[in-house]
């Protein structure tokens, strides 16, 4: 029984070795992704996904032919992949001052349509692994345009309890200065959204992040969002540049680019333009209605 252990032991830490190549993903360099390696997961931030691997040891031994040494290691490998999904979710920041942990300890029903959505991830690839070992890959999307998603139970929770008030105190970039920043590739046409370039700042990712302008006035945040015109996604999405956030659908042919001066919240998620910047997305806001659909991203480094 302890050699078996044992070989179980060794099996499983050589798997784990190669979970890097593992499963290849060939996604664009300036898409952020927040790797989670306690977890084996990531945090795809652009695509809006959460993807994790479980890993299972395949033993055979007299009385455990292949086939079932093979069921085996798939149950063990699945139970794995969701229990890391459970742990990896508690941590993400849902909005500046807030995880998704905060959320289903205080509200029986979040939780549960949160462990709904976990045992419903999707299992996206599997395969046994030389040396003797399987491996589970699952998915599960934070928003998009299915029901089945995080968002979909936790944003309505924050649009509750939102307020337009700045809970700490705005912390302004080493080059901070208080002009107009803003871009607009094709003046004559009408904005189509807005990217907000924060790679000189310190901005951690979340689901519902708010944007202040330097006077402290909310500029977008979960009461700007039409539930009828974007019911699950949350507020924004990430890239690492400039390049992968102007070809994203969500802010469409002509955004206007701005640069942030800087960071607000507890988890610093929440980001800073400059007051004139600030006004222009109000004015352009006016004619597009771009806010309402949640037609934003950031850049972070």
């Amino acid at each position: 029984m302890v050699l078996i252990n044992m070989k179980k032991i060794v099996i499983l830490l050589l798997i784990i070795s190669l979970s890097v190549t593992l499963f290849a993903n060939s996604l664009p360099t300036g898409y952020l992704i927040e790797s989670h390696t306690s977890y084996n997961g990531s945090i795809n931030w652009t695509k809006q996904d959460v993807e994790v691997i479980g890993y299972g040891a395949l033993i055979v031994s007299p009385d455990r032919p292949y086939f079932q040494a093979k069921l085996m290691a798939r149950e063990a490998a699945k139970t794995d992949a969701y229990r890391n999904l459970a742990e990896m979710l508690k941590g993400i920041y849902v909005t500046s001052e807030t995880t998704v942990l905060n959320f289903i300890t205080e509200n029986d029903f979040v939780r549960k349509k949160v462990e709904m959505f976990i045992q419903g991830a999707e299992i996206i690839e599997e395969k046994e692994i030389e040396g003797g070992g399987y491996a589970v890959k699952l998915r599960l999307a934070l928003g998009g345009p299915k029901e089945g998603n995080i968002a979909s139970v936790l944003l309505p929770e924050v649009a509750k309890n939102d307020s337009d008030v700045l809970t700490t105190k705005i912390q302004f970039g080493s080059n901070y200065e208080e002009k107009p920043t803003y871009q607009v590739p094709k003046s004559t046409s009408d904005v189509t959204g807005v990217i907000i370039d924060a790679r000189n700042l310190e901005v951690r990712p979340a689901m519902s992040p708010k944007i202040f302008s330097s006077d402290g006035k909310e500029v977008f945040g979960p009461r700007y969002i039409d539930p009828y015109k974007n019911p699950d996604s949350p507020l924004v999405a990430y890239t690492r540049d400039l390049e992968t956030a102007r070809s994203l659908a969500r802010v469409g042919e002509n955004p206007v680019i701005i640069n942030a001066i800087g960071v607000v919240g507890t988890n610093q998620s929440d980001v800073v333009i400059a007051k004139a910047d600030a006004d222009i997305i109000f004015d352009q806001n006016k004619l597009g209605g771009f806010l309402a659909e949640g037609r934003i991203v950031i850049i972070i480094k």
